[in-house]
């Protein structure tokens, strides 16, 4: 194994390690109207205040948007701690 493998490896751990310790933005949703529009907005609004990028924003949106409203749920809880 050469040094340039073993970095790589673990350049891979210590990101893989990063993703594990994120946090997940709070989204409080017992308020908000049931229709996906309105969750996908709220869900807008806790990434950005968390610091979210657009473009992990527009990732996480085109998978929540890529099926039915069950879907949107399912990735909302995926990416967010749920009130």
């Amino acid at each position: 194994m050469t040094t340039i493998d073993v970095s790589k490896m673990f350049a891979e751990k210590v990101k893989k390690m990063n993703k594990q310790k994120e946090e997940k933005p709070t989204l409080k949703l017992s308020e908000t109207d049931g229709n996906a529009m309105a969750v996908l907005a709220k869900a807008t609004r806790a990434a950005r205040k968390a610091g979210w990028s657009s473009d992990k924003i527009s990732d996480v949106l085109g998978e929540a948007t890529n099926g039915d409203y069950d879907n949107v749920l399912l990735t909302v809880f995926k990416y967010f701690e749920v009130e």
